[in-house]
């Protein structure tokens, strides 16, 4: 079975990849608080391993990405769900 060659990226398919927009605050004390909030959920705890637990040896990029993380898998979503609906 002969191989075929591998896909062709083209730069617009990784401008698209490069834009991503994450709906996380633009500052890195807003972002803190938000982290700090999603661990406090009892209902997101299985979705920050423990590692993420101690905000004091966290990073500001740690943060991020973490969020970035949960925003990409709906979480963030689901929290702004959550109390728009008063849970």
């Amino acid at each position: 079975m002969p191989l075929t060659p591998p896909a062709r990226v083209t730069p617009a398919a990784l401008s698209g990849l490069e834009q991503k927009s994450y709906t996380i605050p633009k500052t890195a004390e807003a972002r803190r608080k938000l982290f700090s909030f999603v661990i406090q959920q009892p209902q997101y705890a299985q979705y920050v391993t423990a590692q993420y637990r101690d905000l004091e040896n966290l990073t500001d990029n740690d943060i991020e990405s973490y969020l970035q993380d949960l925003d990409e898998l709906g979480i963030l979503q689901e929290l702004d769900r959550d109390q728009t609906d008063g849970q």
